[in-house]
């Protein structure tokens, strides 16, 4: 009885805010608009409006609630750092940075404030004011677990690895359960060639909030490492096409234990896969409705590598261990001896997904590869998605067939045909050394933690050759160097020739 009268005499905005706290945004919601119906001036419950939408993904929303809050309160410094958070999240970096600078002129002793300022400096490149940024936030509270993350991010990006490290181990030090410290951590180890801890890091991936996982939790146990002769184990792709491609080819140690290796992968990647080595059956995304073939274990593709407890010096890498189908072969052998213009082919791949966040960094326009057409080769483009529609450079003379490849089978077959594939950091790249093909892989000095630091090899595909940045974001020196090795490349075919 007395709850009931204490909760009748509350407001409707202190009930919107209790439902707020506990996580139930849609009754917030609802009372935040019926304080606003009656008062459109209260600027709280604009604010907290216009966080609860940031907090769903609604930034244009937050943008527009919280801005009205700040010019109804003006000097309330919480209102301008969530201003910040919401337009940084919409990638308005600049707008943001203004927003925490003003909060913070009006609260300088705010830790998150600095903290949130440092990170959009991060994410517009100025990566030695983030750093003094974070370094403010950590003055003020050394023990915020967060900024010494974000602290992290700031200094691997910069290209300082080891202070990189020694942030993301203070920031587990304070908060021992910190998925993303620990799987950035992993990161680094793993680019260091550190596999036997940068694995063990690498778990932590599934804790992550948001994690792109593709399949849901199964009944049957997680493979753990343990005896499985006679055994079916489930291998389930996780991430994108590429890793998919790149840790296939553990199921043939896998069968060397005695197992029948049953693979979910995603519909894209199905039928290259059947030919797999080592792989007994492929259920796709589209042939499974909820039913699977019965088997005793599973494992997440990237777990294979700690449970084999793979080093730099023992990475499984015999290749090829994919292979087109004869069938496919065939057929574009035959359109690429009718297209074939001169005694070097050269398929090209110049952009990744434009969902991967780090896509900024690793891809480059077409025009930018117009140095190549020097070398006189004919040159195929492999390339999917948006970027496929960018005009070639005068006299490359691009020949574009990627609207007859149906899946990753068919490009396996196109890549086969030719003597050598030029790409960026993307699946193509993983294909042709899975197929064993002589490839060129241009890195961003924002490099993926798997073309490990400074080599031109790489332990997992010996016939990549990589070309990396030396200066970031100069890919023109990257691709003059590619283009002279090109020309190297051709002048040797036509001698053998």
């Amino acid at each position: 009885m007395l709850a009931d009268i204490l909760q009748m005499k509350k407001s409707r905005f202190e009930i919107a805010v209790e439902h707020h706290q506990a996580g139930r945004f849609a009754e917030a919601e609802t009372l935040y608009r019926k304080v606003l119906a009656l008062q459109p001036n209260h600027a709280d419950a604009l604010h907290l409006l216009g966080v609860l939408a940031a907090q769903i993904g609604r930034f244009d929303d937050a943008v527009n609630l919280i801005g009205r809050a700040c010019a109804l309160s003006p000097n309330v410094a919480d209102y301008r750092m969530h201003l910040g958070n919401a337009l940084g999240e919409k990638r308005e970096f600049a707008a943001a940075i203004d927003a925490y600078r003003h909060a913070l002129r009006l609260n300088p002793r705010c830790y998150g404030s600095h903290d949130a300022l440092g990170s959009v400096l991060r994410e517009s490149g100025q990566l030695d004011e983030a750093i003094a940024s974070h370094g403010r936030s950590l003055q003020i509270n050394s023990n915020n677990a967060t900024a010494h993350y974000n602290l992290g991010l700031t200094l691997a990006k910069k290209g300082l690895l080891g202070e990189a490290i020694a942030s993301y181990r203070r920031a587990i030090g304070l908060q021992p359960d910190f998925p993303d410290a620990h799987w950035n951590l992993a990161l680094i180890l793993l680019m260091q060639g550190d596999f036997e801890r940068g694995w063990r890091e690498y778990e932590w991936r599934w804790r992550r909030k948001n994690f792109p996982s593709l399949w849901p939790t199964f009944s049957q146990p997680l493979w753990d490492g343990g005896d499985l002769a006679g055994k079916r184990v489930l291998v389930h792709t996780e991430q994108g096409y590429g890793d998919a491609i790149q840790f296939v080819r553990y199921a043939p140690l896998l069968a060397g234990r005695g197992a029948r290796v049953v693979l979910l992968c995603q519909a894209p990647l199905a039928r290259l896969m059947k030919g797999a080595d080592g792989v007994d059956q492929v259920v796709s995304a589209i042939s499974w409705a909820g039913e699977l073939p019965p088997f005793d274990v599973h494992c997440p593709m990237l777990s294979l590598p700690l449970l084999f407890g793979t080093r730099v010096d023992s990475v499984p890498a015999d290749v090829p261990y994919l292979k087109a189908e004869p069938s496919l072969l065939a057929r574009w052998g035959a359109k690429i001896g009718a297209a074939a213009a001169g005694p070097l082919k050269v398929g090209l791949a110049w952009s990744g997904s434009p969902t991967n966040k780090n896509d900024r960094y690793r891809s480059v326009a077409l025009e930018q590869l117009s140095p190549l057409a020097r070398a006189g080769a004919t040159f195929y483009s492999l390339q999917k998605g948006p970027a496929a529609a960018q005009t070639a450079p005068v006299g490359m003379g691009l020949i574009d067939l990627t609207d007859e490849l149906q899946d990753f089978a068919d490009t396996a077959a196109l890549v086969s045909q030719l003597d050598l594939v030029i790409t960026v950091d993307t699946a193509v790249a993983h294909l042709a050394g899975a197929l064993g093909k002589p490839a060129w892989v241009l890195v961003a000095s924002e490099q993926d933690w798997r073309w490990l630091l400074e080599r031109e090899d790489t332990p997992w595909y010996p016939t990549l050759r990589l070309f990396r940045q030396r200066t970031p974001g100069d890919w023109p020196e990257v691709i003059e160097r590619v283009a002279a090795a090109l020309g190297e490349y051709a002048r040797g075919m036509r001698r053998a020739a």
